[in-house]
């Protein structure tokens, strides 16, 4: 085993799991507590398999870095992440986030996303975007992709800021920020990630979104079947994020 690497930036990560027993990549994450100093918290959104009793098992491996949190019924994404943020917030990390469980954003970039803070305090937020590019190992399906570039002019239009991609599971938000925007939950199943954004240019204003949010490009990102948003969720996209404007 390496030995742990320390860092200043302390930073909890959330993993929202539903049905994961079988496609959970225990091993790997394992892997990646036994050598960073990054913490957990796993959500078992009420999963109908034995992902309980697979996220319990890491957390009794590693339990100064991981926790877990359990849901009797299953209440979607969007929840599950607000529910295990809400839950951070209640210990002393300086920075708290979320990936998905597919590790479709491998654990590494989550450390490169680390040292990125590190060197730029000033950020109060710092999201993944997928940008297939020389040199890169960014995966995606064609399809996906444009449907995505259309859904992210929609997007950038109803925000009023120049994002390019929302909709990447790797996101690490200051906890003060997190605190702020998440006591109440998600108006949008599917576009949570929308919302999130829209509440910080809500409460803080566009100059501040500008200057204190950060899209870090990916080295590498691979497209994992079973996504829970599927194409026709894109052509009830408009409607969606319409309603974020309105209620957020």
């Amino acid at each position: 085993m390496n030995n742990p690497i320390f860092i200043n930036v302390k930073i909890c990560i959330v993993i929202p799991c539903y049905n994961e027993e079988r496609r959970l990549r225990v091993e790997v994450f394992n892997s990646f507590i036994s050598q960073y100093d990054i913490h957990f918290l796993f959500v078992d959104d009420g999963s109908l398999d034995n992902t309980k009793q697979v996220i319990q098992g890491i957390e009794k491996k590693y339990p100064e870095k991981v926790q877990t949190l359990i849901l009797e019924r299953n209440s979607g994404k969007a929840e599950a992440v607000r529910k295990g943020m809400l839950k951070a917030t209640t210990n002393k990390y300086d920075f708290i986030g979320f990936f998905d469980s597919d590790l479709a954003t491998p654990l590494n970039e989550l450390e490169q996303m680390r040292l990125w803070l590190e060197d730029h305090d000033d950020f109060q937020m710092i999201m993944g975007i997928r940008i297939k590019r020389l040199g890169s190992k960014v995966d995606r399906k064609v399809s996906r992709h444009y449907l995505g570039r259309v859904f992210a002019t929609f997007v950038s239009v109803i925000l009023g800021l120049p994002t390019y991609d929302t909709q990447c599971g790797a996101k690490i938000i200051s906890r003060d920020l997190v605190e702020a925007i998440i006591q109440k939950p998600f108006e949008s199943k599917w576009f949570f990630d929308v919302e999130l954004i829209m509440r910080i240019r809500k409460l803080k204003g566009a100059s501040f979104a500008l200057e204190n949010i950060y899209e870090y490009p990916l080295f590498e990102w691979k497209e994992i079947g079973g996504s829970n948003i599927k194409l026709k969720h894109y052509f009830i996209a408009p409607f969606e994020l319409i309603k974020i404007k309105l209620r957020s």
